[in-house]
């Protein structure tokens, strides 16, 4: 008769674990891999953030200016970039109400300080066009928005909104802030006919 063997405890552990431990460590691998594949592949998380002033002129000939810097943030884990095609900006008047007008978004541009007149000059830097938003790359740009030749600004409370339209979703982007114009502040525009602006706080 032949002698039977009993297998150590130990020994069977040590079997079991080189057995599954492999299995569990490349399925918890391929877990992990599927998810951050899917993290960076998602739909970017673009915030669109709007500025703390607001700058305004009624216009001459043309309709009147307002001058605004958006921001835009990617705030996702997404690797993949925003694409944003347009930007328009929409005027409501709140106090008193009325309906809103249209500003179209015509050129960018930057603010130059000139130290012998203590006021800021605006200087074109480029015509409106598509930008980029990543992950590790905001975006922002101080554009020009002109709204219709009939139509001004009076005193009162105004909502500005922005919207921006994007590639990787339909809905588009939005946000607005208020400004509020007094009377003096009106006197003043329609006296500069579009050769001056003021500069106006925001609120959300």
């Amino acid at each position: 008769m032949s002698e039977s063997k009993q297998v150590s405890p130990f020994v069977f552990f040590q079997g079991w674990l080189s057995t599954w431990v492999p299995i569990v460590t490349a399925l918890i691998s391929l877990v992990i891999s599927l998810y951050t594949f899917a993290v960076a592949t998602q739909a970017p998380e673009v915030r669109l953030i709007m500025p703390d002033v607001v700058r305004i002129a009624q216009g001459g000939e043309s309709g009147p200016y307002v001058y605004l810097q958006p921001i835009f943030v990617n705030t996702g884990q997404s690797e993949r970039v925003e694409v944003v095609t347009s930007v328009q900006l929409r005027v409501e008047p709140v106090d008193p109400p009325g309906g809103g007008v249209d500003f179209v978004w015509d050129e960018q541009g930057t603010w130059l300080f000139d130290p012998n007149t203590q006021s800021l000059n605006w200087i074109f830097t480029a015509d409106p066009g598509a930008f980029l938003v990543s992950a590790n790359n905001a975006r922002d740009f101080t554009g020009l928005f002109i709204g219709p030749k009939e139509w001004r600004f009076a005193p009162g409370v105004y909502r500005i909104h922005v919207i921006a339209q994007r590639v990787t979703a339909r809905a588009p982007l939005a946000a607005s802030i208020e400004v509020e114009l007094a009377q003096a502040d009106i006197e003043y525009l329609d006296e500069a006919q579009g050769s001056r602006f003021l500069t106006f706080p925001a609120r959300p």
